[in-house]
Order: structure tokens, then C-alpha cells, then sequence
């Protein structure tokens, strides 16, 4: 092989291991459908194959059962099922959007669960991999069968079986979006929107939940989204970065040695 085709083969794994830091990112997804029962092509179900979300993911978990039930297994956006977690959900209420919802943000903003001033939405993720380690949390909220109401969502994590509410701007008022159109913006309690991020947030369990202040709090679906790679990721990308190492090396001691 010639010196120059064998620095661009490096080159280019080098590339393919380091280029593309999002796609070794984990990011587990949950889509609340609204419906006690629904499959692909439905307008509040999230096709596996096609992301969706602020943070574009495959794989969402489309959770049915109106107002209660648990996903146990649960896969994260490359299609693994995650051994051990668990989503289990309760609220007041549930509903969708529009019948019409063909994207899959639309679709992904279409079915909701949701939580009155008495009663909260709540959301308990357990058991996440230890590799995740600081994560981030988006969260999704639209509701258009309510006027713009007012909304407070909070992320807790399990402390001594209290959720404690941790990480950045842990506790967030918000307005919901009333449409399940357009680009994503993001809420805040003066601005209706549909999606709101917590990070910084850490721990293998905790609860997100939703209280109504002006209306139901809708909860349409979520993303956890990790800040580093995994392990299991780390490693191989070590492993790749070593093997072109040795390769770039035993180039210039060909190099050396032809001298």
C-alpha cells in the first residue's frame, strides 16, 4: 500500500470514529399516544424508523393505556433494548390533539397524558445505565384543546425514595403550545411552547411530573438524552483509534527503514 493511501485510510477511520459525536450519544424516548391502544400509522404513534424530537431519535417507546401503565421493555435509538429500565406513568387525564397528525412530530406532539392542579402527571424512569452519568431532559408539551394555560413540570431524582428536584431549572413554569404545527420552541411562563429541557440531571431514577396551575398540564413524550457516550462506546472507539495508531506507526517505520 502506498504511504499517501494508507495516511487517508487513517484519515478517514479517524473521521468515522471521531467525526460524528451524536451518533454515539444514547438517547432513550417515550411517546404518550393518548389511546388505549395503537399501531404504526396511527396519529399518535411514532414509527421506530422515523425520529423525531428536538434531538432527532428513532426507537421511541409509544406508551398506551390511557391514563396508567408501564413500558418494561424498553429500547433506547439504536434499537437495544435496555436491560432492567422501566417507564411507569399515571395522571388525570389523557387525550390527542388532531386526527390528521402525519409527521412524526406531529405525531410525537399529538397524544398526551396529563395532570390537573389536584392531581399531577407523573413519569418514573427506572433503573437508567450507569453510563449515563449527566443527562439531559427534553420534554414535550402541547395541547390544543385547551385555551394557552399555565403549567409546572419538574424533574426529581429518587433521593432516600423523596424525588428531590435536581439539576438546572429543575422545577419550570411553562405555557403549553395549543398547536402541534410548526418548528419546536422552546416554553417558558410567559411564552407558550412545546418543549422544555432540563439539564444536569443525574441519578439511575427519578420522576418527571406535571401540575396544571391554568388547565391540564399535557405531557406528550419525552427524550433523555445522555452527555457522554457510553462505556461500551468509549471502548470501541478507543479500540479504533489504537488500531489506526499502529497502523500510522508501522507506516513510518516502513518509511524509516527504507531510508
Amino acid at each position: 500500500m502506498k504511504k499517501t493511501s494508507l495516511y487517508a485510510s487513517a484519515a478517514l477511520g479517524l473521521l468515522l470514529a471521531f467525526g460524528h459525536p451524536a451518533q454515539a450519544q444514547t438517547i432513550i424516548s417515550a411517546n404518550f399516544t393518548g389511546v388505549s391502544s395503537s399501531t404504526d400509522g396511527d396519529p399518535s404513534f411514532v414509527s421506530f424508523d422515523q425520529p423525531a424530537g428536538v434531538i432527532p431519535a428513532a426507537n421511541y417507546n409509544n406508551a398506551d393505556g390511557f391514563t396508567n401503565g408501564t413500558i418494561s421493555s424498553v429500547m433506547n435509538n439504536n434499537g437495544d433494548t435496555v436491560g432492567g429500565l422501566s417507564i411507569s406513568y399515571s395522571a388525570a387525564t389523557e387525550g390527542t390533539n388532531s386526527p390528521t397528525a402525519a409527521t412524526p412530530n406531529e405525531r410525537l406532539l399529538n397524544g398526551f397524558i396529563a395532570g390537573s392542579s389536584a392531581t399531577a402527571a407523573t413519569t418514573t424512569i427506572s433503573a437508567l445505565p450507569a453510563g449515563f452519568g449527566t443527562y439531559d431532559l427534553y420534554v414535550y408539551l402541547a395541547n390544543a384543546t385547551a385555551s394557552t394555560g399555565t403549567y409546572t413540570y419538574t424533574a426529581g431524582t429518587d433521593v432516600g425514595g423523596v424525588f428531590a428536584p435536581t439539576g438546572l431549572a429543575a422545577t419550570q413554569t411553562a405555557m403549553a403550545a395549543t398547536s402541534i404545527g410548526g418548528p419546536f420552541t422552546l416554553a417558558t411562563a410567559t411564552t407558550a411552547g412545546n418543549y422544555l429541557e432540563f439539564t444536569g440531571l443525574t441519578g439511575s431514577t427519578f420522576q418527571l411530573s406535571a401540575t396544571g396551575v391554568t388547565g391540564a398540564a399535557p405531557l406528550n413524550g419525552f427524550e433523555i438524552v445522555s452527555a457522554a457516550p457510553e462505556p461500551s462506546q468509549v471502548a470501541a472507539l478507543g479500540v479504533t483509534a489504537l488500531g489506526l495508531a499502529g497502523l500510522i506507526f508501522r507506516a513510518k517505520r516502513r518509511k524509516a527503514s527504507a531510508v
